[in-house]
């Protein structure tokens, strides 16, 4: 008896001490910091976006804070110098130009407030090309995936972002509408036919250090729920593939750690994240990014609805016949008109905007690359 007492008392004793652990909030992000953030990577043979935004506390709901009007270059070691242009608020873009792979380059960014900061100088890592994508469906839905590799053995350390393209049809189009009493023309009917479109926004990463040979197989990149309007009709992924440094890619796990495994007691706590960028004007203050450079590697994906078995995507589309007895009454806010029938005057009309305008939903603009 005595046994189980102290048992029970032990793990009371527990209890509240770990309910009596205060959260931690590391400093970079407990206090009212402006420390600056960047992102992008220097593109060989094409046009490359750096983008500068600045920190706020976890508990701030304010929105982004863009870094504007600031002035950056690119330097390589061999003395060459390349401008940045801003494109859009604290986006800087830089036309495309061809990396040399024995040369190496850096970032400079000079503030408005004439804070400079400077990165290390990186080599041009080459990505090899991307072999496969492919797709596998079970009960909880599609998901994709990504093979590669390196015959030279060289690349290593890894790092994707994708774009999500799918079609969306209305099942109906409205080619009359309701005014003053009367059904006219729709001019123009309402789109059937749109696209919407989405970024990857975690951080995806694979690495064959410690594999005997440098591939990458069917290293799973995204996923598509059962039963989501991405599949209803045609989905589309362009995958992007980066070569890292060793540096480069345990700067991005440790981010990756800190953004998506904190919460519980159990999880890794979260630790300032040491990059390759430093401030000049104040060396003691934090800067978050880490600079890269190199060629990225290309390629797109297409899944049709026709090629997945039972994928249990519904619009409910209940059309009503409405007389002209009623018109007033339907469609003065019940239902949308769609179409008329001239032989008996009745019209056809939809309560679900859905299912006769697709802007509602998504873009009404088909993309260069749709097949």
């Amino acid at each position: 008896m005595k046994y189980w007492l102290n048992v029970v008392l032990f793990v009371c004793t527990l209890a509240m001490g770990i309910s009596c652990v205060d959260p931690y909030e590391p400093p970079v992000v407990a206090e009212a910091n402006n420390y600056l953030v960047v992102e992008g990577v220097l593109r060989s043979g094409a046009p490359s976006h750096i983008r500068l935004t600045r920190t706020a506390r976890l508990a701030d709901t304010a929105s982004i804070m863009t870094e504007t009007a600031a002035v950056l270059a690119v330097e390589s070691e061999g003395g060459s110098i390349f401008h940045l242009q801003e494109s859009e608020n604290g986006t800087y873009a830089l036309e495309a130009i061809d990396l040399s792979p024995q040369d190496r380059y850096r970032l400079r960014i000079k503030t408005r407030d004439s804070k400079e900061y400077l990165s290390d100088y990186v080599e041009v890592k080459q990505s090899p090309p991307i072999d496969s994508l492919s797709w596998t469906m079970n009960s909880s839905g599609v998901q994709l995936f990504v093979t590669t590799h390196d015959p030279q053995d060289n690349t290593r350390f890894y790092r994707w972002e994708f774009e999500e393209t799918w079609e969306f049809r209305s099942p109906y189009q409205s080619t009359v509408q309701y005014i003053d009493g009367q059904i006219v023309d729709r001019i123009p009917p309402t789109p059937t036919r749109c696209w919407q479109y989405n970024n990857s926004s975690r951080l995806l990463l694979g690495s064959s250090a410690k594999l005997g040979k440098d591939i990458i197989y069917m290293q799973q990149l995204a996923s598509v729920p059962y039963g989501s309007w991405k599949l209803a009709t045609k989905y589309s992924i362009l995958v992007k593939q980066y070569a890292l440094s060793q540096e480069a890619f345990e700067y991005y796990q440790q981010m990756k750690k800190n953004s998506e495994q904190m919460g519980s007691f159990f999880d890794p706590q979260p630790m300032e994240l040491g990059g390759n960028i430093y401030s000049l004007s104040t060396p003691s203050e934090p800067v978050i990014g880490f600079f890269s450079a190199g060629s990225v590697a290309e390629k797109r994906m297409f899944i049709h609805a026709g090629e997945l078995e039972s994928w249990g995507y519904r619009m409910i589309c209940d059309l009503k016949e409405v007389s002209a007895d009623s018109f007033a009454f339907y469609f003065a806010g019940r239902l949308t008109p769609i179409y008329q029938d001239f032989l008996t005057g009745n019209v056809y009309g939809l309560a679900s905007v859905h299912c006769f305008d697709c802007s509602l939903r998504a873009i009404p603009v088909e993309p260069d690359f749709w097949e």
